[in-house]
């Protein structure tokens, strides 16, 4: 699939289903093909384990033995230094889409990821009303992309859903079933489901 700039998609699944490490696979392979730096705000990745799961990734395992001391696994250090950068959560989404555009300004970046929706907040409105607090955040994305002609990824946990007959999977949920509700559906550019298959492991 292609992703086109000055927009912004939604990562939705059950919890544990792989979002974090989608957007990350994402990230890495634009950047690869197209050379397209990317910029994250992931609280539940604190930058230190974050900056080690895309060495994995572009090393292509867990560097083991002489993979240690190696040139290569050097170059991989290096490679992720110069293309992904780790935005410490500020609790705010104005604060953080500031320091987005600071790095965009600074090192060109153009692909910018929030991780998750209900984590990086949009501070002084009414969340008491979902589908306006919703709206406002997502007026916000659409201003920033289209200043920056970049495109973001935004991951959302859905409300409470149940698993399926296993127990285990959970189905795709729904824009509508996300936190922020039909707002995220109405507002989205691109919407992409998933789930994890534990039934079929």
């Amino acid at each position: 699939c292609s992703f086109i700039f000055s927009q912004y998609t939604l990562i939705v699944s059950a919890a544990n289903s792989g979002k974090s490490e989608k957007i990350d696979d994402i990230a890495i392979r634009l950047n690869m093909k197209y050379g397209l730096k990317a910029a994250f705000c992931s609280p539940e990745n604190e930058p230190k384990l974050h900056h080690h799961k895309w060495v994995l990734k572009v090393f292509g395992k867990m560097p083991f033995g002489e993979d240690i001391e190696s040139d290569r696994l050097e170059n991989v250090g290096a490679y992720i230094n110069d293309n992904f950068f780790s935005v410490v959560d500020t609790g705010d989404i104005i604060t953080t889409l500031n320091k987005f555009r600071e790095l965009y300004r600074r090192y060109g970046v153009k692909i910018f990821v929030l991780d998750p929706f209900n984590r990086v907040r949009l501070k002084g409105t009414n969340r008491s009303d979902v589908n306006e607090y919703t709206e406002l955040y997502h007026q916000e994305l659409d201003k920033f992309v289209k200043e920056t002609d970049s495109h973001l990824f935004l991951a959302l946990h859905p409300v409470k859903i149940k698993p399926k007959d296993d127990g285990k999977t959970f189905p795709i949920p729904s824009a509508y079933e996300s936190k922020g509700g039909g707002e995220h559906f109405d507002m989205s550019y691109n919407i992409i489901g998933m789930a994890r298959d534990f039934e079929r492991d």
